[in-house]
């Protein structure tokens, strides 16, 4: 007797439908493996990590308008190193309010947040600001037809240590927060180079010296005589500007001069101020024509008809950089500043002694120039920056140590006593060089950049040692479900090779749901295995084919 004839047609229809069905789900079982896989704010760490260790081969996709958390980015990241396709998907829309801290400010003196605004083309946004020292300011600003405005918001920190500020739009309820370590206030020592007497140079020098700085003055002569204030030599090594945080150079110095000065900024973080009325001829205009932009740290020059000499600066000049004094209505500059590696220069061509001497604004005149050499001063000259992602605790932080990279750096929490780590290991990532070519010996103190790696434990602020000396920075450690803004997601995953996607629109969703259907479907297709297994035993055991 035949299979067919032994077993009724109903149980051969249902048979065979089985297998079908069978069939159907295997191939979908087997394909799943590779099928994309869709990531979301509600995706937790352990689901992730147990997605990216099952072997599938599927692109994993996060996409919501929340951005990652760090443990999640750092799955995400981890799983586009091991060689899966990983995708980013950002709503597209950045946010309307961020702010960032400066990079070094000190107790005291004056330093600037940068804020930018997106917004409705020409709109004007109120925004509200805080320091956790109970200052308060407020400003409009225009955002202007292109939808983004950036400025500059001078602040003070009274009090070295961790300070946080709050910026936010009353209008939108937005608020963003810039955190930074304040180092303590120090007395300034500037060094004036100048050359014959002038009214330039006696006016500026009075006026630093009753800001409370150290000033030495070294004065030429002409025919190799010179006076100086303390017996200082003409600096002939980067050795011989350390004890100073700012040069003054009045006048047109040597070349030779000017590329020690350029290498002292660019490897220490000095700061230059050139002062060269040119041998142009001089302009006479009042002070209330000029325009001001550059940062946020310069006092502007005092608003009252005062009539001062300047000269254009012009594109041979020793520094070009942003306009700081621009006369309104044509193309003249008359004080321009910028950046030098680590340093700050300022280049000015005008005579500002008339402030003083005609128009009776001494304590002015004082302030603006304070406000240069303090601004000056605010490279970075710290022997060590530290550098690197947010840290969360318990998660291992990888940073980059810029200077001088000591063979080991300590780090606490606060003012405790307590250490996390008495002896960080700081591994080099670039050769040292050497910083004073001059040296007959070929030495110099040697820069570099090194790696350090820890495990903070707690939230809050970690100092960071190098021996005995005070903390020259802070990692502030956020809690560990803190999320990401969505550049550092993109620069966190991005970097290990995910394509990141910047969607103007919603996204649909892309894939099954890590932990979804896709598990669901596997285990129907075991239990369907399962009961077509139990059914052909049941007819071996009757003696059935």
């Amino acid at each position: 007797m035949t299979w067919a004839h032994a077993v009724p047609l109903g149980a051969r229809i249902a048979t065979a439908l089985g297998l079908a069905v069978l069939l159907v789900l295997g191939v979908r079982a087997g394909a799943d493996r590779g099928h994309p896989v869709q990531v979301t704010g509600a995706t937790t760490p352990e689901m992730l990590a147990a997605e990216l260790v099952s072997g599938a081969t599927g692109p994993v996709v996060y996409v919501d308008s929340l951005p990652p958390t760090g443990v999640v980015a750092a799955l995400l990241s981890a799983g586009a190193s091991a060689g899966r396709a990983v995708s980013l998907v950002t709503p597209g829309t950045r946010p309307r309010l961020s702010v960032h801290p400066p990079r070094a400010p000190v107790a005291q003196r004056r330093s600037a947040l940068t804020i930018t605004v997106r917004g409705e083309p020409d709109e004007k946004l109120p925004l509200e600001i805080s320091g956790d020292e109970g200052q308060n300011d407020t400003l409009t600003v225009a955002v202007g037809p292109s939808g983004v405005s950036t400025v500059q918001v001078a602040v003070e920190p009274g009090r070295p240590g961790l300070h946080r500020w709050t910026v936010r739009t009353p209008s939108t309820e937005d608020a963003a927060h810039a955190t930074a370590w304040v180092r303590p206030q120090s007395r300034l020592r500037v060094l004036v180079l100048t050359g014959p007497p002038s009214w330039e140079a006696r006016y500026l020098v009075r006026a630093l010296e009753s800001s409370g700085g150290e000033v030495v003055v070294r004065q030429e002569l002409g025919r190799d005589l010179a006076v100086t204030s303390d017996g200082t030599g003409a600096p002939q090594a980067l050795s011989d500007l350390e004890s100073f945080d700012v040069v003054v150079a009045v006048g047109a110095q040597p070349p030779s001069r000017s590329v020690l000065l350029d290498r002292w900024m660019a490897q220490q973080g000095g700061g230059l101020l050139t002062i060269d009325p040119g041998d142009e001829e001089a302009l006479t205009f009042a002070t209330s024509e000029l325009a001001w932009s550059g940062p946020a740290e310069l006092i502007p020059l005092p608003d009252a008809d005062i009539d001062v000499r300047g000269v254009p600066v012009t594109t041979g000049a020793h520094v070009v950089g942003g306009a700081v004094a621009a006369r309104q209505g044509t193309p003249d500059s008359f004080v321009m500043a910028t950046t030098v590696g680590r340093g700050r220069a300022l280049l000015s061509r005008l005579e500002t002694w008339p402030w003083v001497l005609r128009g009776g604004v001494p304590d002015a005149h004082a302030s603006y120039w304070t406000s240069v050499v303090e601004w000056l001063a605010g490279g970075l000259t710290d022997e060590v920056l530290l550098r690197g992602p947010r840290a969360q605790p318990l998660t291992a932080w990888v940073g980059e140590l810029e200077g001088a990279v000591p063979s080991t750096v300590s780090v606490g929490q606060d003012s405790d006593v307590v250490e996390l780590a008495t002896a960080v290991e700081v591994a080099t990532v670039a050769p040292g060089a050497t910083t004073d070519t001059d040296d007959a010996a070929g030495g110099g103190s040697g820069v570099g950049v090194g790696s350090v790696r820890f495990v903070p434990v707690r939230v809050g602020a970690h100092p960071v040692f190098v021996d005995d000396a005070a903390p020259f920075d802070a990692l502030v450690v956020h809690p560990g479900d803190d999320r990401l803004r969505w550049v550092e997601a993109a620069l966190e995953v991005g970097g290990s090779g995910a394509t990141i996607l910047a969607a103007d629109a919603r996204v649909a969703p892309v894939g099954l749901p890590v932990g979804g259907s896709d598990r669901r479907t596997r285990a129907q297709f075991l239990l369907l295995a399962g009961l077509m297994a139990a059914g052909w035993s049941a007819r071996r055991i009757r003696g059935l084919p």
